[in-house]
């Protein structure tokens, strides 16, 4: 089950990233606290791909009834 990022684009609070699967479009605000963190975490845009067609190792509800994916790295 392959999921491939088809479009980025700049939102307010971050990037909107729209990715493919299976043959329907989903889009994922990745807020700019995710993409600082990403940056700290050295995590790469296929990376968080990876965790999205893998699925995660984690599921949380955070503020606001976010979803919250956990995958570990090294």
């Amino acid at each position: 089950m392959n999921a491939i990022i088809i479009d980025k684009a700049l939102h307010p609070k971050g990037v909107l990233f729209t990715f493919d699967k299976k043959g329907k479009q989903v889009q994922i605000l990745f807020l700019t606290h995710a993409i600082d963190r990403m940056a700290k975490w050295k995590l790469t845009h296929e990376m968080l791909e990876e965790t999205y067609r893998m699925g995660p190792e984690e599921g949380l509800i955070g503020h606001h009834n976010r979803f919250i994916a956990h995958k570990c790295y090294g």
